[in-house]
């Protein structure tokens, strides 16, 4: 939620503590009041450190703060549980999100389109193609074996010459 639309420019100070985003590249930075905003452009005010987060309804404070007692206690065993990992079911799946440019996403649409499926199977299917190379040589090999068994069973089936 933003608290404002007012544009901050790289090196000047925040008037007021919050999560700043750069206009740029979408990097969100920490800034207290005052403190001068990073190089990167424009900046805009995300999120006040006073308002509750959606999420989780703790201020940016309140999860600063909690934060600042998780590192002071990050070698300290007795501050820690151990809590079991959660069993995840095979049949689980996991989202991802994937970042286009404008230009991008349109060429990978048209494609999804063209091959008759939805756009986030076609995503995923060239992510799996990716990951898992094809040997060309091994393809070759059997499209050859493939060709000469069409040629058999073609053969095959031709009636016989009469003279």
């Amino acid at each position: 939620m933003n608290t404002t639309e007012t544009r901050f420019r790289a090196g000047q100070r925040a008037p007021q503590a919050g999560l700043y985003r750069s206009t740029s590249t979408g990097h969100e930075v920490s800034v207290s009041k005052d403190e001068k905003l990073p190089a990167g452009g424009a900046w805009l005010l995300a999120h006040s450190r006073t308002e509750p987060d959606p999420l989780t309804g703790m201020t940016a404070a309140e999860i600063a703060q909690l934060a600042e007692e998780a590192y002071e206690q990050r070698d300290d065993p007795a501050a820690w549980e151990d809590i079991p990992a959660p069993e995840i079911a095979p049949d689980v799946r996991s989202v991802v999100s994937v970042r286009f440019n404008p230009g991008e996403l349109g060429a990978v649409e048209t494609a999804a389109r063209a091959a008759g499926i939805p756009l986030s199977t076609y995503i995923r299917n060239a992510a799996l193609n990716a990951a898992s190379p094809i040997d060309i040589g091994q393809v070759r090999s059997a499209v050859q074996q493939l060709q000469k068994g069409v040629a058999a069973v073609a053969a095959a089936l031709e009636p016989p010459e009469h003279h």
